[in-house]
């Protein structure tokens, strides 16, 4: 197997056959007339044959020095190529680009980030993967996660703060008619709840805030509740009037609009929780990442989608 000394002597040799000396050699690679002397000496050694013709005035290839240099060439140019490559792509986005995030990013905004992606940078192949399980990008191959709330608890795992959106808990009109009065976030309790839980399985607590205090509230002390992992599921359920939904403004945003939804305890100020871009490596972020978590973080989409 060739040893990193080899290849780094097999340049060296490249370089002082083309230049004719060894101090000129030594000037490209930064190294002492004497070191690449060293360098020249442990190849014929390890090749067990002599390269090159050593005089006072000049030096000269040996014929196996001659037929080496054929082969090294190419070996050379080989490598340079792959600098070459490496550079550009550092510059341009290239190659595929596997994201997760959670399902209720997808049709509130993502796809149409990736939209504007492929169209900027066409070169790049997107893989996407919406789903509410938190995903291992390391084992499973994602260059970019989008996660939601305190959810960053990998050392593997770089992140970048995106912002905050808001939560909001949200019914029909006719769910609301037919239920007992909500005046005050303990009147949860006697609720049918539709309860996103996450990918520990854990139902996760309800946060409002009063006058700037937080006020919590626990699924799991109503009345009834209707639990699972995917959130158009609970989406359609809440439309279907059966019960109170908490999810992000985003989401539900439309339906608020329209008038489908009204917000629950209206009185009450918005819980905020943060979003986050995550990636396996932070010092070698590669330009395809880089680019996409840069139009994320600029696009029109997002800034509305954290307004509420």
């Amino acid at each position: 197997m060739i040893e990193v000394n080899n290849v780094e002597d097999v340049l060296t040799f490249a370089l002082v056959a083309k230049s004719g000396s060894f101090a000129q050699a030594g000037k490209k690679l930064g190294l002492t007339r004497s070191a690449v002397g060293k360098r020249i000496a442990r190849l014929e050694k390890s090749l067990d044959v002599r390269l090159i013709q050593r005089t006072t005035r000049k030096l000269s290839l040996t014929d196996e020095g001659k037929v080496f240099l054929q082969h090294c060439e190419l070996v050379v140019e080989q490598i340079e190529q792959a600098y070459q490559v490496l550079q550009q792509r550092k510059g341009t986005p290239t190659g595929k680009l596997r994201i997760t995030a959670p399902i209720v990013l997808g049709a509130s905004f993502l796809n149409q980030i990736i939209n504007q992606y492929l169209t900027l940078y066409p070169q790049v192949e997107v893989e996407v993967s919406y789903t509410d399980s938190l995903l291992d990008l390391v084992s499973e191959g994602f260059d970019l996660g989008i996660r939601i709330g305190d959810t960053v608890a990998n050392n593997q795992l770089w992140a970048r703060y995106l912002g905050e959106y808001a939560l909001v808990a949200v019914a029909t009109p006719r769910y609301l008619a037919s239920s007992t009065k909500i005046k005050e976030v303990a009147d949860l309790a006697q609720q049918q709840l539709l309860v996103f839980y996450n990918f520990n399985f854990i139902d996760l607590p309800w946060h409002f805030r009063q006058e700037g205090k937080l006020v919590s509230f626990h699924p799991r002390e109503a009345q009834t509740m209707q639990r699972a992992n995917n959130a158009q599921l609970l989406l359609d359920l809440c439309l279907a009037d059966k019960g109170i939904l908490y999810m992000p403004w985003f989401y539900v945003a439309s339906y608020l609009k329209s008038g489908e939804l009204v917000q629950v305890l209206p009185e009450y100020e918005l819980f905020s929780t943060p979003m986050r871009a995550v990636y396996p490596s932070k010092s070698n972020l590669s330009p395809k990442v880089r680019a996409f978590i840069d139009l994320l973080v600029n696009s029109v989409s997002f800034q509305q989608l954290q307004q509420h």
